[in-house]
């Protein structure tokens, strides 16, 4: 499983700096000899206690806004990786923070285990709207 995740973010880092590549294939103290100490704990403490399934790359972050992050030392980056999970509109977009503000004084989360009353209107519409798309594209 790990190898196979390793080899479908791999393409993502294609043109990270050379550290960056080699961390997403090996796991050595070299790779982490340039951070911090901050920085080499708490990746120690997450390879003691997490679930070691994925090989993050060396940076420890500690906050994000707009298309920016900042490590636990204060560094700032411009994160180019937001779009590969689900933060591709930006870190703390305020419209965003709204509706997630809003829904979570509605209902937190409901667990899969149970139905909830958005769940299958919002499959209903994404598959339209997916489908209308895809036709659309084809003709």
């Amino acid at each position: 499983m790990l190898s196979s995740v390793r080899r479908a973010i791999r393409p993502l880092a294609c043109n990270a700096a050379p550290a960056l590549r080699r961390s997403m294939g090996s796991d050595n103290a070299a790779e982490r000899a340039h951070l911090s100490e901050k920085q080499r704990s708490l990746m120690a403490l997450e390879d003691a206690h997490g679930a070691n399934n994925y090989h993050p790359l060396p940076v420890v972050l500690a906050k994000g806004k707009d298309v920016k992050v900042w490590d636990v030392d204060g560094k700032e980056y411009y994160d180019f990786l937001s779009a590969y999970s689900a933060v591709n509109q930006g870190h703390c977009h305020p419209k965003i923070l709204a509706a997630m503000n809003e829904q979570a004084q509605t209902l937190t989360l409901s667990s899969r285990a149970f139905h909830n009353d958005v769940l299958g209107p919002y499959c209903k519409f994404v598959t339209e709207v997916s489908a209308a798309f895809c036709c659309a594209r084809a003709i």
